[in-house]
């Protein structure tokens, strides 16, 4: 009985060390709003600012280097803890885009039941390269984690990962299985044990299991390209700011062109019933195209569509087509297959197949006829 009643009090002595490990509540610390302090006149909010638990969307667009916002974020602490936010990720910097975090009073630390508030600036800090913009576009998309965690302990520790709590665990088992049997083999050790045991556990600090959560920012933000863009006879040129007529992205200028149904350049011709014995996609090869890709040969030129020759063994629509466009592209831009014929330069292509498919695109905008003997344009390739 006496050595029973010896165990039970050594395993008291260890309740300490566990005992915080399972006292830590995460859910009463959130983010309780995120609200614009401040910003440049060129930056936009394209969805607006979002906080739900400990999570911040941030969706925004900027143009000019030394664009930025500032938000003002509020946490809520409803916990008996006090909080410490970690310093090490109050500046966080990608190669264009800067986050910094400043908390308002200077102190990096969430009093227990309390809010506190923090500022976030994000800015535009350094010019992205033109190779790096998409169609006008560039996107930085960034997973920010701030670390906080309590601070509710008289013994400053670091704060133990997950593997060395499992650990200290299995190390304090070991030991009060080594000492019960030591006390079951020694009676005479026994007020010796107690003894030592009593004073390493006085020496020894509580190893507190400390709490852990991350407060998570998701942000994505449009940056424009200064190039403006102007689009001639079909095909899209990257022009000089000062053009009067030029647009701030490829779409816009292609849209600008003409409607999607036909435009100067680039057309499907059919009748209105779509009944018809010839139809047409009509495209236009200028000067200024022939100089940009020195492969294409200026001129206007039509590919018969809706002839379905599959069946017939001379195929005079769909040579004919061929012909077309060797004389636009130059024959060594251009590929036969086992029923269609295509030619290829930079950004654009021409392609006719035998059963009267046809399909002209400048790499934006592109005008088809079916074998259906139906057509249309549309933007995209």
């Amino acid at each position: 009985m006496k050595k029973l009643f010896l165990i039970i009090i050594l395993s008291f002595l260890f309740l300490p060390l566990v005992a915080n490990a399972e006292s830590c509540n995460t859910n009463k610390v959130s983010i309780s709003s995120i609200t614009i302090e401040n910003k440049s006149d060129t930056v936009e909010e394209l969805t607006e600012a979002t906080a739900n638990n400990r999570n911040i969307n941030l969706d925004l667009s900027m143009s000019e280097v030394g664009d930025n916002i500032k938000y003002k974020i509020i946490i809520k602490n409803d916990s008996n803890e006090d909080y410490t936010i970690d310093k090490s990720k109050f500046n966080i910097d990608s190669d264009y885009i800067s986050y910094t975090f400043k908390p308002e009073d200077n102190s990096n630390t969430i009093k227990a039941n309390s809010s506190k508030t923090i500022f976030l600036r994000v800015e535009y800090k350094t010019e992205i390269p033109e190779n790096l913009f998409n169609s006008g576009i560039y996107s930085n998309k960034k997973d920010m984690k701030i670390n906080l965690s309590n601070a509710n302990t008289k013994n400053t520790l670091k704060n133990p990962n997950t593997s060395n709590f499992i650990l200290k665990i299995i190390l304090i088992l070991f030991i009060v299985g080594v000492i019960t049997l030591i006390i079951i083999k020694s009676k005479k050790r026994v007020k010796y044990m107690i003894l030592i045991i009593g004073t390493i556990m006085i020496s020894l600090p509580f190893a507190y299991a400390l709490c852990q959560l991350d407060l998570r920012i998701e942000s994505n933000v449009i940056v424009e390209s200064k190039t403006k863009y102007l689009v001639k006879g079909g095909f899209m040129f990257g022009e000089p700011i000062d053009q009067a007529n030029a647009k701030n992205t490829p779409r816009e200028a292609m849209l600008d062109w003409g409607p999607r149904e036909s435009s100067q350049y680039l057309k499907v011709v059919l009748n209105k019933n779509k009944e018809i014995e010839k139809g047409y996609v009509e495209f236009i090869i200028t000067e200024e195209m022939a100089e940009a890709v020195p492969e294409l040969t200026p001129g206007t030129y039509s590919l018969r569509g809706g002839e379905n020759e599959e069946s017939l063994s001379e195929k005079p629509i769909y040579n004919a087509n061929k012909e077309v466009l060797i004389k636009a592209f130059d024959s060594s831009n251009c590929v036969e297959y086992s029923n269609n014929f295509q030619c290829n330069v930079p950004n654009i292509r021409g392609l006719v197949y035998e059963k009267g498919y046809v399909d002209y695109s400048n790499g934006l905008y592109a005008c088809y006829i079916w074998s259906t003997r139906e057509g249309h344009c549309a933007y995209g390739k």
